[in-house]
């Protein structure tokens, strides 16, 4: 049984073993390797949840968007379609049943959600509250709020470099196979596009997250299976 993972009070290692693991799995989406077994699709979803649980406790997304993109749609897929299959099963009269929402209401929210998840170059700068709604989406009693909140999170145009800096046109330096220098954690607090960062940091890793995210050697030895970055395949 997966149990999920804390991120308050954790080791160096057990943060490169999540970031690691979640490398293998958006790999997989991106590649469209999506199994169909239902026990390896929660497999897969549990580790993508993680992942975003991630981005939503530091503000950075650590992987280049391209390998992210793909793996948040499918979440979004995945969330919403759970949270509906509960409202449905809730229903115990044919007037509850008809008192939910419309499929084409729920359809038509999802493909504006992945249109605008399409349509950024970077992963927008309201990132981390979206990677917070997707690891708490059973928290959503009801379908529409959860696709609504969604909405309002990539109705927005400003997006951040996967160190969690905000992109103005100013030229970066290119981030070649996921490797880069450690950013400092951030919070991005507001979503309104005119108000400025909130920086702060996550009080127990201030120091220790510095040596957490991938490089290229980087390795790490989990129940006795190598999992490492894009050097090395799972073996």
């Amino acid at each position: 049984m997966n149990t999920t993972y804390t991120h308050f009070k954790e080791e160096p290692e057990v943060l490169k073993t999540r970031l690691l693991a979640a490398d293998i799995y958006l790999k997989m989406v991106v590649e469209n390797k999506i199994p169909t077994d239902e026990e390896e699709i929660e497999d897969l979803a549990f580790h993508l949840r993680d992942y975003f649980n991630f981005v939503g406790s530091y503000g950075v997304t650590v992987f280049k968007w391209e390998k992210i993109k793909p793996s948040l749609k499918y979440m979004i897929e995945y969330t919403s379609n759970d949270v509906w299959k509960r409202n449905i099963a809730k229903c115990k009269t044919a007037k509850e049943k008809a008192a939910l929402p419309k499929e084409e209401t729920i359809n038509e929210l999802k493909e504006h959600i992945l249109e605008r998840i399409e349509s950024f170059d970077e992963a927008p700068f309201t990132i981390q509250r979206l990677g917070e709604i997707i690891y708490n989406y059973d928290t959503f009693n009801l379908v529409v709020p959860y696709l609504n909140g969604i909405v309002k999170v990539v109705s927005v145009i400003t997006t951040q470099t996967p160190k969690g800096v905000r992109i103005t046109g100013e030229p970066e330096e290119d981030i070649v196979k996921d490797v880069f220098v450690p950013p400092t954690p951030r919070l991005n607090l507001k979503v309104d596009e005119l108000d400025d960062d909130i920086i702060t940091r996550r009080p127990i890793l201030t120091s220790n997250i510095e040596s957490c995210f991938i490089t290229s050697e980087t390795t790490v030895v989990e129940n006795g299976d190598k999992i490492s970055s894009d050097t090395e395949e799972k073996k």
